[in-house]
């Protein structure tokens, strides 16, 4: 019995060494592009940019132009793949007449380094950085879209600045609070390994900007109580919208009607 009690403790601490040391590789899924990779035009007048961090690294983007009186949607995505996967959005907001611009983190599609929460949120003071030097956005003028991962960055970036709005998708409180659901029992001390957090719990207090948040009832990945805790301690206004049967990755093809017109009577809601 010793013999089993032994080997189970050493098959546990190999697999918290493993899952410490290589976390930011369960957390972060990025899908390089080669950077000569020419883009599809996805909107007309469809601009690539590069964008020089803090740090020294260039991350990139896609900046689609749209009506001048109409804010600038600034958007972070997920965890996974890169811009390309994202062109929807692109589309989406531009077919509504709203300049848009889509960025890759630190190590994602064109984008040099690696990531991580502090990078990400280089990431994002860079992007509103370019948007106010190049194109004359202030962040009155501008609304930040976090989904799942990204989430994380638009929160942050509004705790430093009064945004015309935030839209919120797929979001979370907290990546120890993510980590914890798919851990059931808390077999591992997941508060006290991670190197990245992102405490939106924490953070969303401070937010004093429009927040619209956004989840799919059949969220496998991030559950719709994390969507719901946010909104509860979100300052007013804001606004809840819950897509019945949407899974994580699926929001925008489960109900794209739906999906588009929402977005947009908000939007057009804001003040």
């Amino acid at each position: 019995m010793m013999k089993i009690i032994l080997y189970l403790a050493f098959i546990y601490c190999v697999l918290l060494v493993m899952l410490t040391v290589f976390q930011r590789k369960i957390m972060y899924y990025p899908h390089k592009l080669d950077k000569d990779f020419e883009f599809p035009l996805y909107v007309p007048q469809l601009e690539e940019v590069f964008i020089t961090c803090d740090d020294g690294y260039t991350i990139h983007g896609l900046f689609t132009p749209g009506s001048e009186n109409k804010p600038t949607l600034l958007i972070f995505h997920g965890n996974a793949g890169n811009i390309t996967h994202r062109d929807f959005l692109l589309r989406g907001f531009n077919t509504l007449g709203y300049s848009a611009l889509l960025i890759d983190y630190h190590g994602y599609g064109k984008s040099e380094g690696t990531p991580s929460e502090k990078n990400l949120y280089r990431d994002g003071k860079a992007a509103l950085e370019w948007l106010r030097k190049e194109k004359n956005r202030k962040p009155e003028d501008i609304v930040l879209f976090g989904k799942s991962l990204g989430s994380g960055v638009a929160i942050e970036l509004a705790t430093q600045h009064s945004f015309k709005g935030l839209i919120l998708e797929s979001a979370f409180t907290s990546i120890v609070s993510v980590a914890r659901s798919h851990f059931p029992y808390n077999c591992f001390p997941v508060s006290l390994m991670l190197l990245d957090t992102y405490d939106n719990s924490t953070k969303i207090s401070e937010i004093h900007s429009p927040v619209f948040i956004r989840h799919g009832t059949e969220d496998t990945i991030i559950d719709k109580r994390e969507g719901e805790k946010l909104f509860e301690q979100a300052n007013m206004p804001k606004e809840l919208y819950l897509i019945e049967g949407a899974d994580h990755n699926n929001m925008h093809f489960h109900n794209p009607q739906s999906y588009w017109t929402t977005i947009a009577a908000w939007l057009e809601g804001l003040t």
